[in-house]
């Protein structure tokens, strides 16, 4: 086998196992980003993620955290939110 297949099968490989460890780890990977590093918008992919999960208690939790963080589109979701509660 060539240099040049074996190097494209080392990328492939690559590429294969780093898709595998994000899915593996998405959650932890925007936990981290929103709690540790301060990301408004790694804590709205959250809200979204654990909305989408039914999970409702944490997706709240990071829907309220990145409109404390001032990220524009969680607080219009949370205001939407409050206005379909007190309905």
């Amino acid at each position: 086998m060539s240099k040049i297949h074996k190097n494209w099968i080392t990328i492939i490989i690559f590429l294969i196992f780093s898709t595998a460890l994000y899915f593996r780890y998405e959650l932890e990977l925007y936990t981290y980003l929103c709690e540790e590093e301060s990301n408004a918008p790694a804590c709205f992919v959250l809200y979204k993620e654990y909305s989408e999960r039914e999970m409702s208690l944490p997706a709240k939790r990071y829907l309220k955290v990145s409109c404390e963080k001032e990220y524009e589109l969680a607080c219009n979701e949370l205001e939407k939110s409050r206005v379909d509660e007190s309905r």
